[in-house]
This record gives C-alpha cells, structure tokens and sequence, in this order.
C-alpha cells in the first residue's frame, strides 16, 4: 500500500495585534485529507507545513485540526524563536479509537468524535467499508447516468471533488484499489 506524509500548508493564518504588542500566530483551521494524489495519508508533523516556522510570534495557536482516521503519526512539536514546543490546537476532530483521539487524550487536548456515518469512505459506493470493483461498477453505472446520483453517493464517489462524477473519478477509485 502506497502511503504518503502530509507536507504543504493546507490554508492560511492570520496575524492580529496582541496586547503585548507585535503579531499573534493563529491557524483557524487545518484538515488533512484522507487521501492526497491517491496515496492514504498516514503521518501528519506540523512542523513540515510551510510557512509555519515563518511565524515571528512564539503565541502561535490552532483552533482546529481534522485528522482522518488513516494518520497514525501525529507530531504538534515545533521550533518558533528558538524554542521547540507542542502546539496543543483548541480542538481535535477526529474518529473513535484512532490515533488522533490517543493523541488528543494523552496531551489533554479536547476533542470531537466525528460521525463515520455521515462521513462515507472515499470510493466505497456499497457501503461494506472496502474499496473493491464492484465499487468500481457501482461508479460505471453513476458515470453513465444508469442510477440516480444521490448525496450519499456523491459523496463517495466524487474522488477529486469536482462536484461531478465522472471518468477521472473512475481512474482515481480504480488507483485507489490498485494501492490497497
């Protein structure tokens, strides 16, 4: 299975004046994807995202980050000023029994358990929890406008989040598959 760490700035932070004066770090948001260029991400280290260590304040703070249940590396440990130091984010969304809600009960970081249910797997169109080729043909039939394209459905199956189905959709459950 092709696997892949996550680097690269998923967003932007803003600064805002501190009543210490100077600028304050604050990441409103970070989510990380489940999959990226059809490989499953399975490490997340927030010192690799760019710009971070660009921050000038030592006062950097998160107010969320979404981990996907495939991480199973986290590392908030980063170098600001000199001082490395565990950046704890207001709040972990992540899935029950992962490694983002060990990660979020061993340093005491509050936490919300995200809903697989309302969540689909990317690929999976049958439901049964494994990217096979029927899910491939259930996708063929979608492609081909054979069955109604429900919300459930696009949301497994609209892989590269185009908000249409289509081949490359196709190509990139049929890499997916062919990873796993």
């Amino acid at each position: 299975m092709d696997t892949l760490k996550v680097s690269g700035y998923y967003g932007d932070y803003k600064t805002v004046n501190t009543p210490y004066g100077g600028v304050h770090g604050y990441l409103e948001e970070i989510v990380i994807p489940e999959m990226v260029d059809g490989k499953l991400v399975t490490e997340f280290k927030l010192a690799e995202l760019n710009n971070i260590t660009d921050l000038t304040s030592p006062w950097l703070e998160i107010g969320s980050i979404t981990i996907p249940k495939s991480v199973e590396t986290i590392d908030l440990d980063v170098v600001i000023l000199g001082n490395e130091r565990i950046i704890k984010p207001e709040v972990i969304y992540c899935y029950s029994d992962s490694a983002a809600q060990k990660y979020a009960i061993d340093n005491n970081i509050p936490y919300e358990l995200l809903d697989e249910n309302d969540d689909p797997t990317p690929g999976d169109l049958d439901g049964d929890g494994n990217l096979t080729y029927m899910d491939v043909s259930k996708l063929i039939d979608a492609v081909n406008m054979e069955v109604p394209v429900t919300d459930e459905l696009m949301a497994a199956a609209d892989l590269d989040h185009s908000g249409t189905i289509d081949y490359l959709d196709l190509s990139l459950l049929i890499d997916m598959i062919n990873n796993t």
